[in-house]
């Protein structure tokens, strides 16, 4: 059957699937957490913080229903990123140094620091991925969503924090001169904006995936300078303590300053797409 009917459900459409995101999304998690204990390759450190970012999005919603829980829940997912985080920045760092910087002579001994860092990082992964409390928190909070009525009230309030999410992400524009707080709030509202219209296009008036596509671009755009502006920064403390009085790397420091500058115009003169309206009412595409 094609086009929208009513949901003959007394569960909202919203509500029905944020379970369904919640449990989805757990199983990700589990099967990356799970790979990525058994061997910490930087393909699975990766896959385990997009599946931590991906779960985090409708967890911050379903928080409306048992907001300890969420609350709980939410730690215990920030925990696996910070696990990851310093394995996940060092991994890309090298890659950066190994693909995009001309082989510099002056940079051998960096790179050499930095690959074994980032190995000595790697190990330190797998034991930091225990399961701890994530799956029983998630387990609590998928029956509380699960026992409530979905009705219009709630509803409501499930909209109305969707365009909450949707309302943080800031315009290209305005990242002319970002502090760099402003800059990753900025980095993380993107991301939580797309992972929900991916997790809840019904909701959303079909727009044929412009603003998803949008909010890609817009993810990989600010991860690059995110990036860019890491290695950066790690490159001067390097400089500060090991180099001091040679100043043989300010051409590759130049190059990359030039290389983020591009990326931030070019994210700022991008054209945002207009997040596509809500549906009224609790319609949904029958199939």
């Amino acid at each position: 059957m094609s086009g929208y009917a009513k949901s003959s459900s007394s569960r909202s459409v919203t509500h029905r699937l944020l379970v369904d995101a919640l449990r989805r999304e757990g199983r990700l998690l589990e099967d990356a957490r799970r790979a990525c204990r058994k061997r910490p390759t930087p393909t699975r450190i990766h896959a385990v913080r997009v599946a931590t970012r991906r779960l985090l999005a409708p967890v911050a919603l379903a928080e409306i229903v048992d907001s300890a829980k969420g609350k709980a829940l939410r730690k215990a997912l920030r925990r696996l990123l910070k696990v990851t985080g310093k394995a996940r920045d060092l991994q890309v760092q090298l890659r950066l140094v190994e693909t995009q910087i001309p082989r510099h002579p002056e940079l051998r001994p960096f790179r050499r620091q930095l690959r074994k860092k980032a190995r000595r990082a790697a190990l330190h992964v797998g034991p930091g991925l225990s399961q701890g409390r994530t799956k029983e928190l998630l387990g609590l909070l998928v029956q509380a969503l699960a026992k409530c009525s979905g009705g219009g009230d709630l509803e409501r309030r499930l909209r109305r924090e969707l365009r909450a999410v949707i309302a943080r992400v800031p315009r290209s524009r305005v990242a002319g001169s970002p502090t760099a707080k402003a800059f990753h709030l900025g980095r993380l509202a993107v991301k939580e904006a797309r992972y929900l219209a991916e997790t809840l296009h019904p909701v959303f008036v079909p727009d044929r995936g412009r603003w998803v596509r949008d909010l890609q671009r817009r993810q990989r755009l600010t991860g690059e300078i995110h990036d860019l502006q890491n290695l950066v920064t790690r490159l001067l403390r390097y400089v500060e303590r090991k180099r001091s009085g040679k100043p043989a790397l300010q051409p590759v420091l130049r190059q990359l300053g030039l290389q983020g500058l591009q990326r931030l115009r070019t994210y700022r003169t991008h054209r945002d797409v207009t997040p596509p309206s809500l549906r009224r009412g609790d319609l949904i595409r029958c199939r």
